[in-house]
């Protein structure tokens, strides 16, 4: 989840991936319309201002950090 004050969204963003991967999860980034991207790859690159996944159900998406409202980490 995006919370810790010191993170920034890539930082929380890496995190949140590796917790999701050590946990045989995935990595939920819901954006600020609504609309939920389920990433259960290692296919997550963050950029300077944007990070860029392959969704479960849409393929290749970039995604600009300011349409992000939450990180957070799904298990199955």
């Amino acid at each position: 989840m995006i919370g810790k004050s010191t993170e920034t969204i890539a930082q929380t963003i890496a995190r949140s991936h590796a917790e999701a991967t050590a946990a045989n999860g995935w990595l939920v980034i819901h954006k600020d319309d609504g609309h939920i991207f389920l990433i259960s790859d290692d296919t997550v690159r963050c950029h300077l201002d944007s990070v860029e996944f392959t969704d479960d159900n849409e393929g290749r998406i970039v995604l600009p950090y300011g349409q992000i409202a939450l990180v957070e980490v799904g298990k199955s």
